[in-house]
Formats: structure tokens, C-alpha cells, sequence
């Protein structure tokens, strides 16, 4: 099979069309299609230059150039930026396409949104004849205007003055089309950026060997990235929401009391960069707990051991010892409690600077919970836990 194709485009609908399709033994079929004319063109009113997304890095006029579109034709423009109007433009003839340009000047750092609106507009009104009176001199056989004086230089009084007509058209816009809006950015300045812990501990800790760095970022215009590099090592990104950066930091088995380098650099969306480093001591370990062993003391005086789920009948207090944590240089605390709930409140644990023992009164009808707690210098803490024990 062979087939030979002309295809032709017309800009206005015809009638009496017709397609024939023939074979090469010149076998032919011929058919009338139905015609319909398509769709209008959609309107478009959108930026050109600077493109959506540029930097100006500069308070210096720039100017700012777009297209409009209406196939009905183009009538009013009016260019936003922000939320007010920067920019208007009105048409007179059938045009339907159009380049439109002006200047605008940036008033200060930040994110500029550019949005060009196209409107068709209703309402002409003529020029009420009791608003202003023509000049002397002007001919009674010209058709009324109104006339305003044209700014006269003062160094030559002696000038005559013109007069140019005025067109009073009050305009009400209508069957407003918004347009691709742009974004521009103004950035003049560096970001700022620091690292808010250089001790991380349990408080930061994220799960097994995985700790949060983080701290404050802000930029006059946008954050463009955050990136952090550990011990002079490859820059690596960090997450950036709400003014603040945050970086998981996979241990990687880092021993425990070491120090490591960590540098933090801010990027905005102009380039400019602002870098910083600090020594970070790495302590997210906590104490080891000791020996902990737990009694009631009888009416005799005598004290009873027991274990977690006794019940005792001749109890009036619980007592609980501990041993230090294996390795403790001196600067551990212990808390703690014989709460009448799993979790004691704070005001409920007893503080203690060494090993020892701590004594606490029950009666009749009474369910402790004992919870001793080892916290290092820099709260890191080890909780144990035990109970309930009953007083029937």
C-alpha cells in the first residue's frame, strides 16, 4: 500500500469541504466532514523579563516586560506586584496581542509575586458640562472639552500657555482574567546561621546512635539550603523549617565523651553564604546502674527484704538501697521515690548526691511503686523501675 497526504489549514470555517483518499490503482473514496469551529485562543497575560525566579541583588530600577493576550480584544491591563498595583494599561483599538513594559524599583529586600491581570471595562461616562469651564479664547465652534494648562517653566512667564483636552472615562473593570504570576527575589545580604547545642545528650537523642543537631536560620529574603559537614568530612544536607535546621547525625559508632568538629553553612537564594563551626561534645551514655535492693520495715524495727508483687501485713515503712554506678567518677545524683503511681512526679523524688538508702512510711490499703533513678552531669538518666508492692 502507498498513500500520498496534503493536509491545508484555513484560519476561518468553510463550507463545501471535502476529503477524498485514493489507493494507487486510483480506487477512490470521497467524504464530507462535519466542520465546527474550535475553541478561542485562551487569554495570557504573563512576565517575560526578568524571568519567574530571578535574583536581583540590587535596589537599582529594573525593568519589567511582559505579553497580553485576548482574542476578543485586549482592553485593560494592570500589573500587581504584591498586592498592589504597580502598572496600568488601557487599549483603544481591536488589538489583541500586545508587549507591555515598565520600570519598577525594588523598595527594600524580599519575595516580590508578579501577577498581571487582563479586564474588559463598561461604564463611559460624558463629561458633565458644569465640572469645568473652557479657557478664554478657546472658540465657541470647537466641541466642548475640557482643558488643563500645561505646566509652565517659571524661568519664562511670558510664554503663552497651551491646553491639552482631558478624557474623563470612569471605568468599571470586568470579566478580570489573573495571569501566570511570577515570582522575583530581592536579596541584598547574607543569611544567618548558628548551631544552638555544642554538648548533645540524651535530649537529643533520636533513637540508637542517631542524635539532632539544629539551630537557628533566617535570611531577609529566603533560605535557599542548610548543609552540615562532621569532623571536616563531606557536606551533607540538613532539613530547613520555621526559621530553624535540623540534621540527624548518624553516629556510626563515635565513641561516647568525644569531641568532634561540626560545621553548619547557610546558602540564601542570591549565593551568599554564612558559615559556622564549633566544637560539639558528644555525651548521650547514661550511667550504669548499680546493685538496688528493696525491704519493708516492720513495727519492731526489723527490716524485711522483698520483691516486686509482695504483699506484707506488718510494714510501716519501705526502704530501698542502691549501689553506685560502676565507673562513677563522683558526679552522679540519684532520685528517688516510693510512688504511689508508676510515674512519680517530680516533686515526689528525693535527690541524693551518693549511694545509700532511702525510707519511706506506708500504712494499711497502700501500693508503692519504687523507682530509682541515675542521672549523670549532664542528665543523661537511668531509670529503674520496680513494683507494685502491697501493704494488706
Amino acid at each position: 500500500y502507498g498513500m500520498d497526504a496534503a493536509r491545508v489549514y484555513s484560519a476561518t470555517a468553510v463550507s463545501g469541504m471535502s476529503m477524498q483518499a485514493c489507493d494507487i490503482y486510483g480506487r477512490c473514496t470521497t467524504v464530507q466532514p462535519d466542520l465546527a469551529a474550535g475553541p478561542p485562543p485562551a487569554q495570557s497575560a504573563r512576565l517575560l523579563l526578568p524571568s519567574a525566579g530571578t535574583v536581583l541583588t540590587t535596589l537599582d530600577p529594573v525593568t519589567l516586560s511582559g505579553h497580553a493576550y485576548d482574542w476578543k480584544g485586549l482592553d485593560l491591563l494592570f500589573v500587581k506586584v504584591n498586592a498592589r498595583t504597580a502598572f496600568f494599561k488601557s487599549w483603544r483599538d481591536d488589538e489583541t496581542g500586545a508587549n507591555w513594559d515598565f520600570t519598577w524599583t525594588p523598595p527594600t529586600e524580599g519575595i516580590y509575586r508578579i501577577t498581571p491581570l487582563l479586564a474588559e471595562a463598561e461604564g463611559e461616562v460624558p463629561l458633565q458640562n458644569t465640572a469645568v469651564a473652557a479657557e478664554p479664547g478657546v472658540g465657541d465652534d470647537l466641541p466642548f472639552h475640557s482643558y488643563v494648562p500645561l505646566a509652565m517653566d517659571a524661568a519664562t512667564p511670558t510664554r503663552h500657555l497651551s491646553f491639552l483636552p482631558i478624557a474623563h472615562k470612569p471605568v468599571t473593570a470586568r470579566d478580570i482574567f489573573t495571569g501566570t504570576a511570577a515570582i522575583l527575589y530581592v536579596d541584598l545580604t547574607p543569611p544567618t546561621v548558628a548551631l544552638e547545642t555544642t554538648l548533645l545528650t540524651q535530649q537529643q537523642a533520636l533513637g540508637q546512635q542517631v542524635v539532632e543537631l539544629s539551630g537557628p536560620v533566617a535570611d531577609a529574603t529566603l533560605v535557599y539550603m542548610v548543609e552540615v559537614s562532621i569532623d571536616g568530612g563531606r557536606w551533607d544536607m540538613a532539613g530547613v523549617a520555621s526559621g530553624r535546621w535540623r540534621y540527624p547525625w548518624m553516629l556510626d559508632g563515635a565513641a561516647d565523651g568525644t569531641q568532634h568538629i561540626v560545621a553548619v553553612r547557610a546558602l540564601d537564594v542570591a549565593g551568599h553564604t554564612a558559615e559556622v563551626a564549633a566544637d560539639v561534645t558528644l555525651d548521650i551514655v547514661a550511667p550504669a546502674a548499680g546493685a538496688i535492693n528493696y525491704g519493708y520495715v516492720t513495727a519492731a524495727g526489723a527490716v524485711v527484704p522483698m520483691q516486686p508483687g509482695d504483699h506484707v501485713v506488718d510494714a510501716v515503712a519501705f526502704v530501698v538501697t542502691w549501689d553506685a554506678s560502676p565507673g562513677d567518677t563522683g558526679s552522679t545524683r540519684y532520685l528517688v521515690s516510693f510512688s504511689s503511681r508508676p510515674v512519680p512526679r517530680p516533686d515526689e523524688l528525693t535527690t541524693y548526691m551518693t549511694p545509700g538508702r532511702h525510707t519511706e512510711p506506708v500504712a494499711s490499703g497502700d501500693t508503692r511503686y519504687a523507682v530509682v533513678r541515675y542521672m549523670d552531669e549532664h542528665g543523661n538518666t537511668r531509670t529503674v523501675e520496680a513494683g507494685p508492692f502491697f501493704v494488706d
